[in-house]
């Protein structure tokens, strides 16, 4: 439902009572409550603007100001907040950059914003709650972003806590805040509590969470964040991905199997391919984020627990992602072996012992798609680096596959999708790819075909990727 009132579109939010306003530079606010948001929000409010916006409470009110999100231009674009509605009433705060501003209220019943962008480089802006409340009370602080709140009475002398979610801590404010007299003023004694998801930590609690910093939104740019997770002697770690998805190749978490960078690896994940759950050999785990300076995505979320040692045999060790395992006996002298699914190449081929410690001699190998190799069979299946994830950038791969003697061989797609015109798959039958049989670029799933029948028996592949832009590449068999 939307209501629409001189230009202005008026979006009911959950609570009917509160309406959200998308609109011009120049707007009376005299809703009880309501939301603000810069022009055209959360895309770019563009250049040269001067907004101004009047809050208008009751006369015996007054309004308190919420900062949800804050995005503009440093130092050349601003956002001036007036205890009064003129421009010359005294000043409240004038924020620029991308560092979220703290709570304002002000001293009366009319507050006014001015907004104002140069003709350059443009951001997201902002959303700001605004609440009106009676001079004897205190401001409704809400509810933390990732918290939750105790207690409801906002009359001067009481008191409301705060608790965050599991996985996220205190970066802001404190845990209870009490309303006060101060200066002539209601206010609480303390800013409200802010809750967010750490760049790394020493974790000693036998289960808990691990969140990609700016969970449930976003992971940031240029992260390394390290987490060890810490477990009584004699008992391993098991963490589990509720969750997973990173930019390929460029934003990747690392799980070592101990206390520091230093320890053995077990896995290098990024993308959406990881595996059910690991687990460590010793009482430490060491995980370690990093992320580059371009995209982003929604990160991870990551059960963690201590488990206790069976009295005869080891954990079971789980399965690869895109593999399978042969063996289920997890007594003590067991191995278990790994294979992959086709295309895919195990990183390690030696079996699993179940030691008398109750341990399992070496972490659980991983199924990759390689780049490029020698395949010799009647059949087979040849994936991008990476598949099914995006391939990377600056790819170079050559792939040579030899046919049961007397036979060509014969191609049919099942995925493919490269960037246009800048990334390719060549196919030959001579070993020249200068002349190649096909050339292949682009989402458009290619017609199967033969090659090799001339009496080489053989064809080769090569792709190649630029520096930019990636897809899921493609999926081969051949017969």
């Amino acid at each position: 439902m939307e209501i629409k009132s001189r230009g202005v579109k008026l979006m009911p939010s959950k609570d009917m009572n509160q309406k959200t306003s998308v609109f011009s530079c120049f707007f009376n606010f005299t809703s009880p409550s309501g939301i603000v948001l810069s022009p055209n929000y959360p895309e770019e409010y563009g250049s040269s603007l001067h907004c101004v916006w009047l809050i208008i409470a009751k006369p015996e009110s007054r309004i308190h100001l919420a900062f949800n999100d804050f995005d503009v231009e440093p130092q050349f674009d601003f956002l001036a907040v007036k205890d009064g509605g003129t421009a010359e009433s005294p000043t409240l705060g004038t924020f620029s950059g991308n560092q979220l501003p703290s709570s304002l209220t002000s001293s009366g019943h009319v507050a006014r914003l001015e907004f104002q962008t140069d003709h350059s480089t443009e951001k997201r802006g902002f959303n700001i709650t605004f609440t009106t409340f009676r001079h004897n009370e205190c401001p409704d602080p809400g509810v933390p972003v990732n918290g939750k709140r105790f207690g409801d009475s906002l009359q001067l002398g009481s008191s409301v806590s705060f608790l965050c979610d599991e996985g996220f801590i205190r970066t802001h404010g404190s845990e209870t805040i009490t309303c006060v007299l101060k200066e002539g003023n209601v206010v609480w004694d303390n800013a409200v509590l802010r809750c967010e998801a750490p760049c790394g930590g020493h974790l000693t609690s036998p289960n808990g969470m691990i969140l990609s910093p700016g969970w449930p939104g976003f992971y940031k740019d240029s992260l390394n964040c390290a987490w060890v997770i810490e477990a009584q002697p004699g008992y391993p770690i098991k963490i589990t991905f509720d969750r997973f998805k990173t930019e390929v190749n460029y934003d990747t978490l690392e799980v070592r199997d101990g206390k520091s960078y230093s320890s053995p690896l077990i896995g290098v994940y990024d993308g959406t391919q990881v595996p059910q759950f690991l687990i460590s050999t010793s009482n430490f785990l060491y995980l370690l984020f990093t992320t580059d300076k371009s995209h982003s995505d929604v990160g991870f979320q990551i059960h963690y627990e201590t488990v206790k040692l069976q009295s005869d045999h080891c954990l079971d060790p789980g399965i690869p992602v895109n593999g399978l395992r042969y063996g289920n006996d997890f007594y003590v002298g067991a191995l278990v072996t790994f294979g992959c699914d086709p295309g895919y190449t195990l990183s390690d081929s030696e079996a699993l012992e179940c030691e008398p410690n109750f341990q399992w001699s070496r972490p659980l190998p991983s199924c990759e798609a390689l780049c490029g190799g020698y395949i010799q069979g009647s059949s087979g299946t040849v994936l991008s680096p990476g598949f099914p994830d995006f391939y990377p950038n600056n790819l170079n791969c050559t792939w040579i596959i030899e046919a049961s003697h007397g036979k060509g061989v014969f191609f049919t797609f099942h995925t493919f999708h490269l960037e246009s015109g800048h990334d390719y798959l060549l196919i030959t039958e001579n070993g020249s790819f200068s002349q190649p049989l096909k050339q292949l670029t682009g989402s458009h799933l290619p017609a199967p075909f033969s090659a090799g029948l001339f009496g080489n028996f053989s064809a080769q592949m090569r792709f190649i990727s630029d520096f930019s832009i990636s897809y899921e590449g493609f999926n081969i068999t051949f017969s």
